[in-house]
């Protein structure tokens, strides 16, 4: 795994923590985090979990057979959902707080790129924007899923209401895109 992404910090403090590992319940993203506070709901969506390492974009789903490898339990990761379907609602002591209603739907969201590409008006293949922060991205929108043969892409899903459609993009360590 590369090891600024998600599956090698979890092998790291595996590996260096035990003591802290074992006492895991979740692993979750910080928008994952929040969902978590306000529903109670272990969950996450697609474009973030794809850039997990340990996510089939393929399938849409934790990668049994990577898990397997790296001998990590599937139930310290949550529910998986597309970017705009709906987690929960509200857990009743957090619509209080907030004065909002118990009935209020929460959504599993996207990653910051995926929701870039929306915001960019990035939607179509042969589109592409760059982002420069964090991290540095070339994102790009692929019509069908595309498997590449050495790696060097990064395949990621998309947070678009079309969960069959796929973007790729470059980061600064090798290449991603989004399926």
């Amino acid at each position: 795994p590369i090891a600024g992404w998600t599956a090698a910090k979890i092998l790291w403090v595996k590996e260096n923590q035990p003591e802290l590992f074992q006492k895991c319940k979740h692993i979750l993203l910080p928008k994952d985090y929040i969902v978590y506070i306000l529903t109670g709901k272990s969950s996450t969506d697609v474009s973030d979990a794809s850039g997990m390492q340990i996510f089939d974009v393929k399938k849409r789903n934790w990668s049994d057979e990577v898990l397997e490898k790296l001998d990590l339990p599937k139930s310290l990761f949550g529910e998986v959902h597309e970017s705009q379907e709906v987690v929960g609602t509200l857990l009743p002591q957090i619509a209080k707080t907030c004065g909002l209603l118990e009935d209020t739907l929460v959504v599993a969201g996207g990653s910051d790129n995926a929701c870039a590409a929306i915001g960019t008006g990035t939607i179509r293949e042969g589109e592409a924007f760059i982002s420069l922060g964090t991290s540095a991205v070339v994102y790009t929108h692929l019509d069908q899923f595309a498997q590449t043969k050495d790696g060097g892409i990064h395949l990621c899903c998309r947070c678009t209401c079309d969960p069959r459609l796929s973007g790729a993009g470059a980061v600064p360590h090798g290449a991603r895109a989004c399926s």
